[in-house]
């Protein structure tokens, strides 16, 4: 633990923010990924839901890329569409949502990025194509057997 005490006070005293910068979005086309994390959370008057994805090959290897669903009509419709290219059968109620989308976590997927401008902003809508195999959560998020947290 000093060593970590250590280390944050040597970034503290030298930190100094970047600037922020915007990234080009990722160009249209077909990836592989794997998730990274799902999330169930309020915006505004209604739940949404996300599906953080990372791309694991080619020239956007490491960028992030996320699937909203707002949860209405058409929101669910397109969750369920998803999860069901990912093998997983469509939760009952918004408490199952949360359980149905953790148990997606380290899987390896085949997603389709459609870029697409309105007004002065661009989006990137992300699409699953399909399941590529299930995979192991702490993997996903780069860690291995070697790497025990000392707490």
């Amino acid at each position: 633990m000093q060593e970590l005490d250590e280390l944050f006070g040597k970034k503290a005293a030298e930190f100094k923010p970047t600037e922020k910068t915007e990234r080009d979005p990722i160009p249209t086309g077909t990836y592989d990924a794997v998730i990274l994390a799902t999330e169930v959370k309020a915006t505004g008057d209604r739940p949404s839901a996300s599906i953080t994805f990372k791309i694991v090959a080619g020239e956007h290897d490491g960028r992030q890329v996320w699937a909203n669903f707002s949860l209405n009509d058409q929101g669910v419709q397109f969750l369920f569409e998803a999860l069901y290219k990912l093998g997983v059968q469509p939760p009952k109620t918004l408490t199952d949502l949360y359980d149905v989308l953790r148990t997606t976590v380290g899987n390896s997927v085949e997603i389709y990025c459609k870029n697409k401008v309105v007004g002065e902003k661009s989006y990137t809508n992300v699409y699953i194509n399909r399941l590529l195999g299930e995979g192991d959560p702490a993997a996903a998020l780069g860690f291995d057997d070697s790497e025990k947290i000392p707490f």
